[in-house]
């Protein structure tokens, strides 16, 4: 689905590689937050919201907490720059939906959801007859573990006034510059 990328065996991503694929897509998306949503204000609101979600996805699980973020930014009068409960929910779902996730949607949840958007996609593949309890299990560990990696960029991005861009550029942290690092092929 996206970048291709190095595994230990032909379809099989190691723990770590996988670790830093959701590394690297959580920065991906908190760093282009400025070109996708309207103003500061809505970016900021979409990091208070990224702070929280792990938690949202352990209280009320995956599917729930899909739903909520998508019934929160329902006002059809919004424009998509206009709604950061939403675009979590995109972000969160493009990764569940990425091959690098390792999630192993079945193709047939995976094209039965064509034509809809990512969040469309994501809810078919959740509720398709061919996916398991486990598959769904696996994807809602998943998706925390992605949310851990948004809330930890986005913290970096939000609580210094930086744009996103400068605060992935400037992180302190030595493990996420080394994965970001890895990721990048320096």
């Amino acid at each position: 689905m996206t970048e291709s990328h190095p595994t230990d065996a032909p379809g099989v991503v190691s723990p770590r590689r996988r670790e830093q694929w959701r590394a690297h897509y959580a920065m991906q998306a908190i760093s282009r937050l400025p070109q996708r949503l309207q103003d500061t204000k809505t970016v900021e609101a979409y990091v208070r919201r990224a702070q929280s979600l792990p938690a949202m996805i352990q209280n009320m699980g995956l599917a729930g907490t899909i739903a909520f973020l998508l019934a929160k930014d329902g006002d059809s009068t919004k424009s998509e720059a206009q709604k950061p409960d939403k675009r979590l929910a995109l972000d969160l779902s493009e990764w569940l939906l990425a091959d690098e996730a390792g999630i192993g949607w079945t193709t047939h949840a995976i094209s039965a959801s064509r034509g809809q958007g990512v969040e469309g996609q994501l809810g078919a593949a959740i509720s398709h007859k061919t996916t398991s309890a486990l598959t769904y299990r696996r994807a809602a560990t998943e998706a925390k573990h992605y949310a851990n990696w948004l809330k930890r960029w986005s913290r970096a991005a939000g609580g210094t006034g930086q744009t996103a861009d400068d605060a992935v550029n400037d992180a302190t942290s030595e493990t996420d510059v080394a994965i970001t690092n890895t990721i990048a092929g320096q």
